[in-house]
């Protein structure tokens, strides 16, 4: 085959409208974290949580770790929301309150600190009743719906509500 002398020209590139994403962190007043842990309605939720849980548990327990390991946090912004069952188990356990507590960051490391799931499950126990870790260990293994728009907008305003209130 012969090759052309001739350059091909190629079109011209048509400019698309810019679609503007909505931006979720604007709408609830909240700064966008450098790596929020998960996308939309879900991340803005998990972040309000944390930082809920974190300062409030910070305070009611004087900065100890949920699963007794005896470590002492000296800032609730340097501490961890930990999950019992972790978050990747499935939506039913990943946002109940019973299932989240302030972990050190070292603790809420499986790979530094493998054996904070048994602490943690008695500190539960302790706390909401005997065999709440059972019955959160059951519920993570079932498959429950997410949840809709709706649903995340009433649980992240109730969050920010309860955060404002904390001293």
């Amino acid at each position: 085959m012969k090759k052309s002398y001739f350059k091909r020209k190629t079109p011209s590139k048509r400019s698309k409208p810019r679609v503007e994403k909505f931006n979720h962190w604007k709408a609830y007043g909240l700064t966008k974290p450098a790596k929020p842990r998960f996308q939309g309605l879900q991340g803005v939720l998990w972040y309000v949580v944390s930082r809920y849980i974190r300062k409030s548990e910070y305070q009611q327990y004087n900065g100890a770790c949920v699963d007794g390991c005896g470590r002492i946090v000296e800032d609730w912004r340097d501490a961890d929301c930990g999950h019992f069952r972790a978050s990747s188990r499935g939506f039913c356990t990943r946002f109940d309150r019973r299932n989240l507590g302030l972990q050190t960051k070292y603790c809420n490391n499986p790979t530094w600190s493998p054996d904070s799931a048994y602490g943690f499950g008695r500190t539960i126990d302790e706390r909401y009743g005997a065999g709440t870790a059972d019955e959160l260990t059951r519920l993570s293994h079932k498959v429950c719906r997410e949840w809709t728009p709706n649903e995340y907008d009433i649980a992240i305003k109730g969050y920010i509500k309860l955060f404002e209130e904390l001293p």
